[in-house]
């Protein structure tokens, strides 16, 4: 189970928020979606959540997609990863791919870009986020 008591998360500036990019986050748990799409709120960034593959999909060829951030077990991932890298719309869109699977348990195939990157167990919220802002190439504001 997640909790989030620890989670405090900064407040982003204006000027934080003036550069704004839009984040999809794909996750069939909504406490994951829930979490990480405030954290990327917090930082000033667009949020748009999805509560499985087919209609991360579908909001993936509509909006102007900057990352998506794929929540799932592994296995099913790599297939819902693969149809985005081949989709016209998101085939140039970063993906990080957060799973619970151990690595050990499941090796998975080798990202299919270099922009694409992997977090498993054990993994925060926090890292989720920073490793997000960092693919995006903006990274955030602490404090206040």
């Amino acid at each position: 189970m997640v909790t989030a008591e620890w989670i405090a998360p900064p407040k982003a500036s204006a000027a934080a928020k003036l550069a704004s990019k839009w984040i999809l986050v794909i996750s069939e748990q909504s406490v994951i979606r829930d979490l990480l799409e405030r954290f990327f709120q917090i930082d000033g960034h667009f949020v748009s959540t999805a509560a499985g593959g087919g209609e991360g999909l579908d909001r993936a060829r509509t909006l102007p997609v900057d990352l998506i951030v794929l929540d799932s077990d592994l296995c099913r991932s790599a297939a819902i990863r693969a149809q985005l890298k081949t989709e016209k719309a998101t085939r140039n869109v970063p993906v990080l791919w957060i799973g619970a699977r151990s690595p050990k348990s499941y090796i998975p195939p080798p990202p299919i870009a270099d922009t694409d990157r992997l977090l498993t167990l054990p993994f925060t919220f926090l890292q989720v986020r920073e490793t997000a802002n960092h693919m995006l190439g903006w990274p955030g504001e602490r404090g206040s």
